[in-house]
């Protein structure tokens, strides 16, 4: 039977790895055309986080970008995984790691004191 901090340890190394691998995936999804997806044209409007996103990080992914487009639609109140999801058709707890990736990169933030958690874009990345 593994001791406590052999889990801990083991779930550290499972999420990095994971991490690392969602970001390659991320980084060989952007060859894919920006300008649509799932065959809706993007907006205009909603690209101007999307685009300071990859000034500061240009393997931003094109999942990554969707969300924080729906980030940016958001507002200032943030939104949930729940809403997100359900707009973009991504599983819910890849929506929870993709946001999570995003809040350590400091491109979206988490309110944790709401109930469910909201996120919205970085300050960095609001017009």
């Amino acid at each position: 039977m593994l001791d406590e901090e052999a889990v801990r340890t083991i779930i550290g190394a499972l999420e990095s790895a994971s991490d690392s691998i969602r970001h390659a995936a991320d980084a060989l999804r952007g060859t894919l055309e920006q300008g649509a997806l799932d065959g809706h044209e993007r907006t205009e409007q909603y690209a101007n986080a999307v685009m300071r996103a990859k000034e500061i990080h240009p393997a931003l992914g094109p999942r990554q970008a969707e969300i924080l487009e729906e980030l940016e639609i958001a507002g200032a109140d943030g939104t949930t995984t729940g809403v997100i999801f359900r707009k973009i058709g991504y599983p819910q707890p890849d929506v929870y790691l993709t946001l999570r990736g995003l809040v350590t990169r400091g491109l979206a933030e988490k309110d944790e004191s709401a109930s469910p958690q909201r996120y919205r874009l970085a300050s960095a990345l609001r017009s």
